[in-house]
């Protein structure tokens, strides 16, 4: 099964190596770890982005094509999706506003784009499955660039949509993925594996 890491704004997909390397280690599932770089390439050196950090009126366009990029590296393949700061937002689309076959979402200092153009409450959105799928999001009470109003935002959404969501507030962190925030996001993964093991 494919497993997308999705970096932050400014990095690469060879940054969030070390991430791979403890879900590989801690996660029940022998994975195919994708790393993509983000389309928007930046001007300094292997940095990108996946939507304009600067102009808000761009998020909307930018996410939607980044997510046709994700969605085509997917090739219709069940996967996982995590992110970091905008790779968390670009996994948060996905999972919400896309068909990708997503079986579980954690993003780590992140925020939602909504699609006003959408609802999770139309036909071609697949209500019942988009609503089930397992959705976790770290963020830390000292982060100054992802601020917790961008947490509070999604948590929002999340119950005034009623979806399976699982937030989790870090002491003392701030725009980082530590070792609390890291832990859930292991047992947040590793818990629907072992449900679907038992619905095989």
């Amino acid at each position: 099964m494919k497993f997308f890491l999705l970096h932050g704004y400014g990095a690469n997909g060879k940054n969030l190596q070390d991430l791979e390397d403890v879900f590989s280690k801690k996660l029940n599932h022998n994975f195919e770890f994708i790393k993509p770089d983000g389309i928007f390439p930046l001007s300094y050196y292997e940095s990108f982005a996946w939507f304009d950090l600067y102009d808000k009126t761009k998020w909307l366009s930018d996410i939607i094509k980044s997510a046709e990029y994700i969605i085509k590296l997917s090739n219709g393949e069940p996967c996982f999706l995590s992110g970091f700061s905008q790779g968390g937002f670009l996994s948060l689309y996905l999972t919400l506003y896309t068909k990708i076959n997503v079986k579980g979402c954690f993003c780590f200092s992140s925020g939602i784009i909504q699609n006003p153009f959408l609802s999770l409450n139309k036909d071609n959105l697949n209500k019942d499955f988009k609503h089930n799928i397992p959705i976790g999001l770290t963020h830390g009470t000292d982060d100054e660039i992802i601020t917790k109003s961008y947490f509070n935002e999604v948590c929002d959404f999340a119950r005034a949509n009623n979806l399976n969501f699982n937030s989790y507030i870090i002491k003392n962190m701030g725009h980082e993925i530590n070792l609390e925030s890291l832990n859930h996001s292991i047992t947040f993964f590793n818990k629907i594996l072992t449900m679907q093991e038992k619905i095989k």
